[in-house]
C-alpha cells in the first residue's frame, strides 16, 4: 500500500497546476494566489496509478449545503475508503461542493497534498471596484510561479537541511548498498533526480537510511547539525 500512496502523491507537471485568488489587497493591485488542481487531474491520477476499474467515489449530503465525498480504492482485499467534505461554492454552488469534496478526499490519499506546502503568495493583478467600495479580483497580471520562492522559503530551507543530512549518511554507507538504496528510492518515488524530490519523499528516504545505517553499525545514528534547520539545536 505504501508504494501506491507514494505514487498517488507524486507532484504534478507544473502546467497542470492552476491558481485562484483568495483575497485582494485594499488598493486592488495584488491578489493572494493559491495553487490547486482540478477534479479531472485527480481522476486521471487515480486512473493512472490504480486503474479505472479499481477505484470509485461516493457523495453524501450532510445538510446545510455540506457534501461529503469518499474515494474508495481496491488494493486487493476490498475497498479502502477515505472521506472529506466541502460546502457549496459562491461560483458553482452545489457543483462546486461535489468537485471540492472530491478533491479533498483525494488529498487524504496524498494527491496534490504537497501543494499545501507552497502556501499562498501575493501576485500583481487586475481588479475592479464594486459598489461596496472594495476591489474584486479580475485576473493575474504576472505568473504566480515567479512569486512562490519567498513563500516556500522555509520549505526549501528544510529540504536543503534534509538533503545535507542524507548526504552525510550516504557517505557512511558501503558504496554498493548506497547505490542500491538511491536507485530503489528513485524507483519507488517515481523520480530520476534527487534534487526533484519533495520534502516528504526526501524525509522518507532519510529515515530509511538511518535505519539502514543503524543495522549496519549496530547503533542509532544521530544526524549532523546542518545549520539550516528551522528550529536549530541549542
Amino acid at each position: 500500500m505504501s508504494d501506491v500512496v507514494k505514487a498517488l502523491a507524486k507532484p504534478f507537471d507544473q502546467d497542470m497546476i492552476k491558481w485562484r485568488a483568495q483575497a485582494v489587497t485594499k488598493d486592488g493591485t495584488k491578489a493572494l494566489a493559491l495553487a490547486y488542481i482540478d477534479s479531472r487531474a485527480v481522476m486521471n491520477r487515480l486512473d493512472e496509478i490504480i486503474g479505472p476499474a479499481f477505484w470509485q467515489c461516493d457523495h453524501r449530503g450532510c445538510g446545510d449545503g455540506l457534501l461529503a465525498a469518499g474515494i474508495g480504492i481496491d488494493l486487493g482485499e476490498g475497498y479502502i475508503w477515505k472521506w472529506d467534505g466541502a460546502g457549496e461554492t459562491k461560483v458553482e454552488g452545489e457543483k462546486g461542493a461535489f468537485s471540492d469534496s472530491f478533491k479533498r478526499a483525494g488529498v487524504k490519499w496524498g494527491i496534490g497534498r504537497y501543494l499545501y506546502d507552497m502556501g499562498a503568495t501575493w501576485v500583481p493583478c487586475k481588479s475592479w471596484k464594486g459598489d461596496d467600495g472594495k476591489y474584486h479580483f479580475s485576473e493575474f497580471t504576472a505568473d504566480p510561479w515567479n512569486y512562490t520562492n519567498g513563500q516556500v522559503k522555509d520549505v526549501t530551507k528544510e529540504w536543503s537541511a534534509l538533503y545535507k543530512k542524507v548526504q552525510a549518511i550516504l557517505k557512511k554507507i558501503e558504496p554498493g548498498q548506497r547505490n542500491i538504496a538511491i536507485e530503489t528510492w528513485h524507483k519507488e518515488s517515481g523520480i530520476t533526480d534527487s534534487h526533484k524530490s519533495t520534502k516528504m519523499q526526501l524525509a522518507a528516504f532519510h529515515d530509511n537510511l538511518k535505519e539502514m545505517l543503524a543495522i549496519q553499525t549496530g547503533r542509532e545514528y544521530e544526524d549532523v547539525h546542518t545549520g539550516l534547520e528551522t528550529d536549530p539545536k541549542p
